[in-house]
């Protein structure tokens, strides 16, 4: 019986320090995204855009000026166009890959990058530049 109770305390005292040193030791900007770090609205900085991300893994854009990238698809931006979103690998654990739901819009994807604050972000679609060459958004997370 102490065996079992001293193994558990081991076990949870390992945990807790495991979880200490990945806090204290990796950058806030290089630790990996969780749902709680992403869900919610974010709104583009001076261009009106509006993304709001689920933690279903469903997200909707509405009037951001990424959508040139994908023109064809949104039409109207003042419609949500509806999107699903992945995490990104270890290689980038601060992004967001996202996909329109559309069958046909395949070719047209958006990257998110959360800073280590995660409450700001680059947004861009793979072959978009505004009329400055600019090929990002700024995107700040609205309060909670």
């Amino acid at each position: 019986m102490i065996l079992r109770v001293t193994t558990a305390l081991a076990v949870a005292v390992g945990a807790l320090a495991w979880i200490a040193a990945d806090l204290l030791i990796v950058p806030a900007d290089q630790r990996s995204l969780d749902v709680a770090d992403v869900e919610g609205v974010w709104t583009e900085e001076g261009g009106g855009g509006r993304l709001t991300i689920r933690g279903d893994g469903t997200a909707s854009l509405t009037g951001a000026s990424l959508s040139a990238s994908c023109e064809w698809l949104m039409e109207s931006v003042a419609q949500p166009a509806g999107l699903t979103w992945t995490f990104g690998d270890s290689d980038e654990p601060r992004a967001l890959f996202m996909s329109f739901q559309e069958p046909a819009a395949h070719s047209c994807g958006l990257y998110v990058g959360v800073d280590g604050s995660g409450e700001r972000a680059i947004v861009h679609a793979g072959n978009w530049a505004d009329a400055d060459g600019n090929r990002y958004s700024d995107y700040v997370r609205e309060p909670r």
